[in-house]
């Protein structure tokens, strides 16, 4: 039997889902689609069971029963029930199983091809696939959170490139790296700017330097008012070294 990654249709006895994680995605966006809610009745690291939020007062008999074998393995549909008894009572407006993880689910593909992607076109993105309205602020949220699954976050980032740099320096003795930092208001904190390198034939090249520029080639991306990236070539003495302007 296929292990579902996507979900758009409907559940049945013995589907598969590859993570918790993708279960939880697929109940939320049959949810959303559906315009009801539910809330979890049973959550284990082998059992997770899922009704209809109004199973209570409306006696409706929705639910969904998931199962695992292997801690951190597949899970499967081991029980449904998906006639609903209840009328919904949802308004399309900030369903509570919109979330931020849902959001940045539904708009991934769109901030992996345009990071800069407009709040409001993340809002109008969500209207056309869920018929929800969200707000500006979980637009905002979501957008980010998706961009950090993409790219990560700043402080992964930074913490990478100390290690990238410090690897770097254990191969090459001669590099030198200036990191920028100014003092933050917290005590024994300081706030990271820029970060410099260099490596060590370049510096000693310089001390030849003669101001002589050879343009190889341009580029102009985008707007000319928005961005420039030059290439072009520094003679030192006989030696060329390639540079890059932006």
């Amino acid at each position: 039997m296929p292990i579902v990654d996507s979900f758009e249709g409907e559940f049945y006895k013995g589907q598969i889902f590859h993570s918790k994680q993708a279960a939880h995605m697929a109940i939320k966006h049959h949810a959303l689609q559906r315009n009801f809610q539910y809330g979890v009745v049973e959550s284990s690291p082998s059992i997770w069971k899922v009704r209809c939020l109004r199973h209570k007062d409306d006696n409706c008999p929705w639910m969904v029963r998931f199962g695992c074998r292997d801690v951190g393995g597949e899970w499967t549909v081991r029980k449904v029930e998906l006639v609903h008894s209840c009328s919904s009572t949802t308004q399309p407006i900030d369903h509570r199983h919109l979330d931020v993880d849902m959001i940045s689910e539904a708009v991934k593909h769109l901030v992996r091809a345009q990071p800069n992607l407009s709040v409001l076109t993340v809002q109008v993105e969500l209207k056309d696939k869920f018929n929800m309205q969200v707000t500006y602020k979980k637009a905002w949220y979501g957008k980010q959170r998706a961009l950090e699954k993409l790219h990560g976050n700043w402080e992964e980032s930074y913490d990478f490139l100390q290690t990238f740099l410090l690897v770097v320096k254990r191969k090459i003795p001669t590099l030198v790296i200036d990191w920028v930092r100014v003092p933050s208001t917290q005590p024994g904190h300081s706030i990271f700017q820029p970060v410099f390198w260099a490596y060590g034939p370049c510096i000693d090249g310089f001390k030849n330097f003669k101001a002589s520029w050879l343009l190889m080639e341009h580029f102009l991306l985008g707007s000319i008012k928005e961005c420039y990236s030059w290439r072009a070539h520094l003679m030192v003495g006989r030696r060329f070294f390639q540079l890059h302007l932006p």
